[in-house]
Formats: structure tokens, C-alpha cells, sequence
């Protein structure tokens, strides 16, 4: 590991001498639980810089309440046991989190890494009990070690080369929750192994937020399918920013996330943000803020370019974290 991030230093440091000389950017006062329902933002950081979501705000403050990083992933290391990946995007960020989290974590956001399969035969669904603390330790150690304020599941891509293991998944969570404690997040996306068999209402219990795994602005999921999920733990709403808008579908966005606010539902998820001068998402989320809390989303004109140069990857294992 100290090897692969050694490699990835090199890669990642086109603009280490600004970053040494660069103030450090003043928190804003704000409770994380300011607002109900959340509002999260998937990012896909091949793409964008994650700091685009600090961009918006409302009544002065941050108008997202959790990034979701998008996305690291499960593989295996050589003995066939879970591992964690870093791609080349997410290795740079992670080796500049000053630069790239914590100053979303300055003003209010929550920074969450999602776990995502990787066509490696490996995913949440088939690990043994012992593999269950090996890959928990690591998640804990990731967290720690880069001071991130949760883990994300999401079971795609998986390509699972073994039988399923019950409860595998529910394992996972109840593990991770026991290390990590109450005040970090532990999400999920709605997709894959999630029923019963994998995530029991004890499992369930644990999650703090669960997405829905179908996306569109006239989508309205009434409840999650995750045993043990409440509409307090539920985002109804999953809405990709990078799909176009009509004044019909903005309106229905305006009007779900007000059934969402009614409703007492836990948050409102978005995906695919971008830099706005790619794809400017301001009405949709000046949507959500008229429907769920009665007032205007702002954008402060703060473009971010992704202005990493990707290198290697880094794989973290149970070694690694030894």
C-alpha cells in the first residue's frame, strides 16, 4: 500500500505547491441535522471534482447534506479475501482529501465512500463470517485513515464467481456499524442482493440511508423493499441530474419532494452531478428545495474543473491494514 500510494503521489501532484500555500477554507456553522429530508449527491469522480457540490447553497449555507464518492470498490487480494480498490481518479482524490473533502466537510457535508463490485467475483452477498471481519476492518481503517464520515453499498457488478452466502450482506452492516460507530453513515443503494435473505430488519435497522435503484423525475418509491427500512431511512426520490428537464418534469420534482417533506421521509438522492458549464443542475435542485423546504437553491458560480492527472490504482488489503 505504501508503495502504491508512494506511485500515486506522483501521479496526483500537479498542483502540490498550491495546495502547500493554500488557506484553509472557513467552516460555516451547520448541525448535520439542520434539515430533514437530506439531500445527496452521488458523484461519479471519473468524471467530476466532487467539490462542484459545495457550490450550492441554501439560506447561506450548503444545500447538500452527503456526497456519496463514486466510487471505490470490493475485489480480492491474493489469498481470494475481500479487498478494497481505489481507482486511478478515486486514488488521487483519496491522496488529497485537504484539497477534495475536506472542505465539504467545512461546510456541512458528509462525505460517504461507496462501495461498488467490480466484475471480480466478489461482492457483499457471498462472504464468509471470517471474510465478513476482514473486509469490515478494512472499511473501518479506510474511514479512519482518511477521515470519511461513512460507508456506501452498492451491489452491481458484482459477477459473482461463488454460491451467495444468506445473510452475507446483512453481516457487512451490522459488523461495520459495531467499528464504526454511531456517528459515522452507512448507506445503501436499493439494487442487487438486499432482500431478506441478505439484509435482515436487524441489518436493516442499522442502515442510516437506503436509495432506490430505479431513476426519474416522476419516480416516487414509497418504500424501501430493505427489511427493516423506514420512510425515515428512505430516499422515495432518485433523480440523475444529467437527464434533460421539461417544465413538466421539473414541476414533478418540485411536487414529489414535497410529498417527501410531508411525508417524513429521510432524503432526497440525486446522481451524476457535474460541473455546471457540462450540465447545469441548478433548476432541478432549486426544485427540491421549493417542494421539500419552501425555499431557493443558490448557485455561488464556484466551478470546479477535474484538475487531477490520473496514475495508478491502489489496492488496500488486510496486510495494509495491519
Amino acid at each position: 500500500m505504501l508503495l502504491a500510494t508512494g506511485a500515486m503521489f506522483t501521479a496526483c501532484n500537479n498542483e502540490i505547491e498550491e495546495i502547500a500555500i493554500e488557506a484553509q477554507p472557513e467552516a460555516v456553522t451547520r448541525a448535520y441535522g439542520d434539515k430533514t429530508p437530506k439531500v445527496v449527491a452521488y458523484i461519479e469522480v471519473n468524471d467530476t471534482n466532487p467539490l462542484n457540490a459545495g457550490s450550492y447553497m441554501m439560506d447561506g449555507k450548503a444545500f447538500f447534506d452527503i456526497v456519496e464518492i463514486f466510487a471505490p470498490n470490493i475485489r480480492k487480494d491474493a489469498d481470494g479475501d475481500p479487498a478494497v480498490w481505489f481507482n486511478d481518479n478515486v486514488t488521487c482524490i483519496m491522496n488529497d482529501v485537504d484539497k477534495y473533502i475536506r472542505p465539504l466537510q467545512a461546510k456541512g457535508i458528509k462525505v460517504v465512500l461507496t462501495m461498488l463490485g467490480d466484475h471480480a467475483g466478489i461482492g457483499f452477498a457471498n462472504l464468509t463470517d471470517a471474510q465478513v471481519e476482514i473486509y469490515t476492518d478494512i472499511l473501518t481503517y479506510v474511514v479512519n485513515h482518511y477521515g470519511v464520515d461513512g460507508i456506501g453499498f452498492d451491489d452491481e457488478y458484482a459477477d459473482y464467481s461463488t454460491s451467495l452466502i444468506s445473510g452475507s450482506f446483512g453481516k457487512i452492516i451490522t459488523s461495520l456499524r459495531a467499528k464504526i460507530g454511531d456517528d459515522k453513515l452507512i448507506t445503501v443503494f436499493q439494487w442487487g442482493n438486499y432482500l431478506s435473505s441478505q439484509i435482515n430488519a436487524a441489518a436493516g435497522a442499522e442502515i442510516d440511508f437506503a436509495y432506490p435503484g430505479n431513476f426519474g423525475a416522476s419516480t416516487f418509491v414509497s418504500s424501501s423493499s430493505i427489511a427493516g427500512v423506514t420512510n425515515a431511512q428512505w430516499s422515495p426520490m432518485a433523480l440523475n441530474l444529467r437527464s434533460a428537464s421539461t417544465y413538466l418534469s421539473l414541476s414533478t420534482i418540485q411536487s414529489n419532494a414535497q410529498k417527501a417533506a410531508n411525508g417524513g421521509y429521510g432524503a432526497i438522492m440525486t446522481y451524476d452531478l457535474r460541473i455546471a458549464s457540462e450540465r447545469n443542475p441548478l433548476t432541478a435542485l432549486q426544485r427540491i428545495g421549493l417542494g421539500a423546504f419552501k425555499k431557493t437553491v443558490t448557485y455561488d458560480g464556484n466551478a470546479y474543473t477535474k484538475d487531477w492527472t490520473p496514475g495508478a490504482g491502489m489496492l488496500i488489503t488486510k496486510n495494509d491494514i495491519n
